[in-house]
């Protein structure tokens, strides 16, 4: 019996350590430019910036998504496989909310303003991207962020995207 009670207590101290450790995993990860958490839609991904050329690197690594700093707004992107990306066809404008943290703890809180198909179509070995109408996004939501993923598999020179539109609050 003596043995039943021991062999038991070793393997409670075994769970409790290995519970220690996953919390000890589960640190929160920033990216160079902090990271993105939409509670709702279950996203919280590090955030990388990246330079022309250097985004599509950051959307195919895991764990990221990449933040990009147009002239009128700011624009983060990543695959709909990854980061839960694929929920963000559920945005709800007017309900949907999203946060940047960054590691100094400042916040900046969004809303969501408008959702729509779009595309990316490479013109000349540059891609734009489009909304619906064949409106380039850059000229669109001064001040505000756009977020981005894929849908599917490219068809012809155009790559299919759900665009989300945030204002600040």
């Amino acid at each position: 019996m003596a043995s039943l009670i021991e062999r038991i207590k070793s393997i409670k101290e075994k769970l409790i350590s290995k519970k220690n450790e996953v919390v000890q995993q589960k640190k929160v990860v920033y990216g160079n430019h902090g990271r993105l958490l939409i509670p709702s839609l279950k996203i919280d991904v590090p955030l990388y910036e990246g330079a022309k050329g250097t985004a599509q690197r950051i959307v195919d690594a895991k764990r990221s998504a990449a933040f990009i700093r147009w002239t009128n707004q700011n624009v983060i992107a990543d695959h709909v496989s990854e980061e839960n990306f694929c929920n963000l066809p559920k945005s709800v404008p007017g309900n949907t909310t999203a946060v940047i943290e960054y590691q100094n703890g400042t916040r900046e809180n969004y809303f969501c303003v408008r959702i729509q198909t779009g595309y990316i179509q490479n013109e000349n070995g540059i891609n734009r991207l489009y909304d619906r109408d064949g409106i380039r996004v850059n000229t669109q939501n001064s001040g505000g962020l756009t977020i981005y993923t894929c849908q599917g598999t490219p068809k012809g020179n155009r790559q299919y995207v759900t665009l989300t539109y945030w204002r600040r609050m």
